[in-house]
Order: C-alpha cells, then structure tokens, then sequence
C-alpha cells in the first residue's frame, strides 16, 4: 500500500485502478489519464475549510451570515488528467470540493459526496470539460454547488 493517495497516483500508470482504503486521506491531483479512484468502505477526503472559519453549527448558515471566509483549505480533489473514474468518496471541507483543469474529457464521478465547502465543483471560465458524467452523490451545506 501507499502512505497516501497521491503516492498511489504518482506510482501509477495509466489504465490502473486504485482501491481505498477505509479512512480519512488529504487532498490529491489526478494527473495519470485512464486512472479509475475506487472507495472501498468509508473513505473521505478532509479538509479545513470548517476549522479554518471557525464555524459551529450548519455550513450552510454559515454562509447567510459571513462577509468573507477563508480559502486556505484548498482543493479536495483537482482532475487533471482524462478517463478518470472517481468512485464513493467523500469530499469533505474544503474550499472547492473537485476542480476540473483544462482539457478534461471522458471523466466518470460515481456516488461522490462533497459537503462542507464554498464549491462543490468548479471550473474555470476558460477550462474545456468535456463528456463528464456524474452519477449519484451529493453536494450538500456549499455556497454554489456548481460553479
């Protein structure tokens, strides 16, 4: 096994599946093409955006509220890569849950659920997406879920 899931990303090549682990892991970017990211048990990607913001209760009232926030906590997830499978995980507290870079294509999110965050998924006005699939999963106590 791998310390982490970016050891696993950076050890693999293309075209291989990656199994994880039941836990909690940091964040990580996808820059193999054809990797398929598979849950196996609870597995979530945790972030700070939470303890960054000092918020109690409710992410979601947070935001009624708050006249700026902090974006230390990142990327949960950043795809950058194409043929991706990501499969039943969850993304939780982070400024942005999944970020798509530029010239994504055929990419499959199964049963994902983002929480706790400002953006469930994000891209930039610039960011060519392409045959993305989302498949189940939530997003859920965000500012925008997609943006």
């Amino acid at each position: 096994g791998y310390a982490s899931i970016q050891a696993a990303i950076d050890a693999a090549n293309e075209g291989d599946t990656i199994l994880i682990a039941e836990g909690s892991y940091g964040a990580f970017t996808v820059n193999v093409d054809n990797l398929s990211i598979v849950a196996v048990g609870d597995v979530t990607i945790q972030g700070t955006f939470r303890t960054d913001n000092n918020i109690v209760g409710d992410t979601k009232d947070f935001f009624t509220t708050a006249t700026s926030y902090s974006n230390a906590a990142g990327v949960g997830v950043t795809i950058a890569a194409d043929g991706l499978t990501l499969e039943g995980i969850t993304i939780n507290g982070f400024y942005r849950g999944v970020t798509f870079g530029d010239g994504v294509d055929s990419t499959l999110i199964k049963n994902v659920n983002i929480s706790d965050g400002v953006t469930g998924y994000y891209k930039t006005e610039v960011a060519d997406v392409s045959n993305l699939t989302i498949e189940g999963g939530t997003v859920s106590q965000v500012y925008l879920g997609i943006d």
